[in-house]
């Protein structure tokens, strides 16, 4: 291509811009304490960063938790489990996993899950024979003859 066929072609070419008519949402008031090279120069002079969170740091003790892919993995297969349930029931728990197994690990709500079919009635439930009213009949004595 030639030079002159170059600058035809970008004389041809419109340009665009996207214009915004709303008003910006972004604070111009932290561009200074965004800016890379201003936090670097307030680093070289005070040696301090400042821009960094200044929540409490949370310490836990992990070291009964898998390793990383391991754990990624039962996050995985739950929602793997949790899409093949039934609309219904995933509507029950908006959808969220979190929630349905929130449900399930609490005991209260074993009857409910039992009845929208999520887990089985047990096959023998513990039948308590029913009390008496009447006091058992005293059994004879040996002794009378």
């Amino acid at each position: 291509m030639t030079k002159k066929e170059t600058k035809e072609i970008s004389a041809n070419k419109r340009k665009y811009a996207k214009v915004f008519k709303k008003p910006s949402l972004t604070k111009r008031s932290f561009k200074n304490e965004c800016d890379v090279n201003q936090v670097m120069a307030r680093f070289e002079k005070t040696g301090v960063i400042d821009h960094v969170n200044q929540r409490r740091p949370v310490y836990t003790d992990v070291s009964n938790f898998e390793d990383y892919q391991t754990s990624i993995g039962i996050v995985l297969s739950a929602h793997r489990q949790f899409e093949q349930l039934p609309s219904k029931i995933r509507a029950r728990f908006e959808n969220d996993p979190g929630e349905f197994l929130k449900f399930i690990e609490n005991p209260e709500n074993k009857q409910e899950a039992i009845e929208i079919g999520l887990i089985e009635a047990p096959k023998n439930p513990e039948v308590k024979p029913p009390k008496s009213e009447e006091p058992p009949e005293p059994e004879p004595d040996e002794k009378a003859e």
